[in-house]
């Protein structure tokens, strides 16, 4: 482990690493996106034992409530607030950690729960093209594949506010996990005060629970012929500490995927957002 850095590109924002014994060029990259609470070096810990059986650099980013006048901290969620494009911070941070460390790895992995589990679907549905693995845990609020409703509801605007569109043939070729946890249920937790930037202004389309919008994501999923797996964990609520073990599982069996891929040839495309 070392000490969290502040990113070269933005010195406002950090980063938090977890490096394996031995890292060469070949060491993967996995992103492990914090929740409201900003619990960071938490984050990262539970992707540490991973890291070193997987040989896999695991960087867990810090995004800080306040800037921009972001005061309720839920811009890195919907991945822009006024001049900031979380995305395009992430996607820097990760280039300059890979020529820190010389990986040649031009995808990663990306994870996320509660707050994370929303920025890291809307990544990537923008950036499916960087990535080797996305799981997405109960987020609060979800982004449908649905062109008839503007974002973050939906993604019928995308193009007008990133500057390109959902790639869906880079997106079906990712494989795609969607965690929660059965107790995970609770709808007075995500209820959005008057006033929140994240209310909409009528009822929520994908459901009053976290469990309804991870369902509704996962339709919309599978309606755009998006392969998607949904792993619901019994007896647990709003938890990530129990709902790491299937994520980490997923990823191991993603990870031989990629490496089976790599040694064929395989390469990342370009991304335009």
């Amino acid at each position: 482990m070392l000490p969290a850095v502040a990113s070269r590109t933005d010195p406002r924002f950090g980063y938090a690493l977890a490096l394996p014994a031995q890292i060469s060029p070949s060491t993967a990259v996995l992103v492990a996106v914090h929740g409201s609470g900003r619990d960071v070096e938490a984050t990262r810990d539970a992707f540490i034992e991973f890291g070193d059986n997987h040989d896999v650099l695991v960087i867990a980013p810090l995004f800080p409530m306040g800037l921009d006048g972001d005061v309720s901290g839920v811009g890195y969620k919907v991945l822009e607030w006024g001049s900031l494009r979380y995305d395009r911070l992430l996607a820097a941070m990760v280039a300059e950690v890979a020529t820190t460390y010389g990986l040649n790895q031009q995808r990663f992995g990306l994870v996320g729960f509660s707050g994370g589990g929303q920025f890291a679907h809307r990544f990537g549905w923008l950036h499916a093209e960087r990535l080797w693995a996305l799981s997405i845990g109960a987020p609060g609020t979800v982004t449908a594949l649905d062109h008839s409703r503007s974002y973050w509801a939906g993604i019928g605007d995308v193009v007008d506010r990133f500057g390109c569109d959902v790639d869906l043939p880079a997106l079906r070729r990712l494989p795609v996990q969607l965690v929660i946890g059965d107790d995970d249920r609770d709808p007075a937790v995500i209820q959005r005060p008057a006033g929140d930037p994240l209310r909409l202004s009528g009822p929520d389309p994908a459901g009053v629970t976290r469990m309804d919008r991870i369902h509704t994501l996962h339709r919309s999923l599978e309606a755009a012929g998006v392969q998607s797996r949904l792993d619901v964990v019994p007896g647990v609520g709003h938890q990530p500490d129990n709902l790491w073990p299937v994520v980490r599982s997923y990823l191991a069996d993603r990870l031989a995927v990629l490496r089976t891929a790599r040694s064929a040839g395989e390469n990342a495309g370009a991304s335009a957002c």
